[in-house]
């Protein structure tokens, strides 16, 4: 199993206005361990997007106005990015644990 973790920055501003772009990479995470969190969001952060090369499910530990449940889980299909927005700098981690 390879999960892909991309934290992602959406926003560029282009001479004072604020253009939605898919955006720039703010860090990269290889996670090649089923079950194991990634390290929290970096500063600059504001959404996430989330890959598998197995079936997997995602869970996430915060996004900022978002009430997650315990436990909840959302389903990964292989080899198809999900992106989740609203992560919380510093605190928001990403777990993939193929099925």
């Amino acid at each position: 199993m390879a999960g892909y973790v991309n934290w992602m920055q959406p926003s560029q501003t282009i001479k004072g206005d604020l253009m939605q772009t898919e955006g720039n990479p703010v860090a990269n995470h290889v996670v090649t361990s089923s079950g194991v969190a990634t390290a929290a969001a970096p500063v600059g952060a504001q959404y996430v997007s989330v890959w598998s090369t197995v079936e997997a499910t995602v869970s996430l530990s915060a996004l900022d106005g978002v009430n997650l449940g315990a436990g909840a889980t959302y389903a990964l299909p292989a080899n198809l990015v999900v992106q989740f927005p609203n992560v919380i700098p510093g605190e928001t981690t990403v777990t993939i644990t193929d099925i």
